[in-house]
């Protein structure tokens, strides 16, 4: 290996698009894991005038203060996004997989590579039970209570998952710039013959 040429082309792994595609496919994988949608976004009007739809994913690193990611995304399965839902959440339950209940809780992206939290959104359990139902006044105001507790945990949660992305882009790129990878990138397109040809 000769460390001047790793060093004039360090970033030869990571100088298109193509080298985080992995790390946006695991991530992908990981929200669906915990019932975790990421939205899309329309980007890249090109000159026929087509636009594409992309994930809607952000972020910047690695070694400046400010650096992060973050992406816009809801949850569409609370059952996956809280641990032990049923028990925990009994009436939340109740209204969203007894009842089907409306429930939508989602965010955006930020500034400076964070979240903007967006909002939790129900609608009254009446609308799902009948109107003499006994007791719908006393689920509402559980319901309520559990929703309090429920939104900062679902906060918690796209926060957490911005980070684990942040760790996994991170680490895609330690791994690429690394002086045996470079080298081998390097070898594989025969720069090495720079060497010969200074010679």
């Amino acid at each position: 290996m000769n460390q001047e040429l790793i060093d004039k082309h360090r970033e030869i792994n990571v100088d298109s698009d193509w080298w985080y595609e992995s790390v946006y496919e695991w991530f992908e994988e990981r929200c669906h894991e915990v019932g975790v949608n990421i939205l899309t976004t329309q980007r890249r009007a090109y000159a026929d005038g087509q636009v594409r739809m992309e994930k809607d994913i952000t972020w910047s690193g690695f070694w400046s203060q400010g650096d992060g990611a973050a992406f816009s995304g809801s949850v569409v399965v609370l059952e996956k996004a809280v641990v032990d839902f049923a028990n925990r959440y009994p009436i939340t339950y109740k209204y969203v997989v007894d009842l089907n209940g409306y429930f939508k809780y989602w965010w955006k992206i930020g500034s400076h590579n964070n979240i903007t939290l967006g909002d939790l959104d129900t609608e009254d359990i009446a609308y799902y039970v009948d109107d003499e139902h006994p007791f719908a006044e006393v689920w509402q105001e559980e319901l309520n209570k559990e929703l309090e507790l429920l939104e900062p945990e679902l906060s918690d949660l796209a926060s957490d998952l911005c980070k684990e992305l942040y760790d996994a882009l991170r680490d895609e790129y330690d791994a690429l710039t690394t002086d045996e990878a470079v080298w081998e990138t390097i070898v594989a397109n025969e720069l090495d013959k720079e060497i010969e040809d200074v010679e």
